[in-house]
């Protein structure tokens, strides 16, 4: 009786934070730096961050960001963090430069509302960031189902991840 209650209430709170997180960003840590338990720098670090760490932003206030994400060992965690820290994950279309080719791969366009991107070919590896329908992308190589991408992020920078091919269609 009580693991099917416990059960219950854990599918109950994965429901909860899987709708919660829809609602928010993503963000990668761009510098190594430390995550506060208030909005400034005057007590004791909670913890530190690396650079390419990702998480949500949650609120914000003044040049700080609350953040939520998991901790080493897969526990949630939150804190404040200075927000020029942050890089947002795919905040509008990408910038594309017109003198900067995105890859010399075929060209792909997202159809899903909202794309998960992963370290590596398989939903066993970590998202990293997600695409927004329309955006497009360059496949670099394929491994089954999955196709490995390169896209330009929202502060114009070259980056590839992997992601499910069957949401991707080749431009017209």
């Amino acid at each position: 009786m009580k693991i099917r209650i416990l059960r219950s209430l854990v599918l109950v709170l994965f429901s909860f934070f899987s709708t919660v997180s829809l609602a928010f960003d993503y963000f990668v840590v761009n510098d190594d730096a430390a995550v506060y338990s208030t909005p400034d720098s005057s007590g004791k670090p909670v913890t530190h961050l690396g650079q390419g760490n990702v998480l949500l932003q949650i609120d914000k206030q003044g040049a700080w960001s609350k953040v939520f994400f998991l901790s080493t060992n897969r526990q949630p965690l939150k804190g404040w963090m200075r927000s020029n820290r942050l890089t947002a994950q795919q905040q509008g279309q990408p910038q594309v430069q017109q003198n900067q080719p995105l890859a010399s791969g075929k060209t792909l366009t997202v159809f899903a509302n909202s794309l998960r991107l992963r370290q590596g070919p398989g939903t066993q590896y970590s998202v990293v960031g997600s695409l927004k329908q329309n955006q497009q992308v360059a496949e670099l190589a394929r491994e089954g189902d999955w196709v490995k991408i390169a896209y330009r992020n929202g502060a114009g920078k070259r980056v590839e991840a992997w992601t499910a091919g069957r949401y991707l269609r080749a431009k017209p």
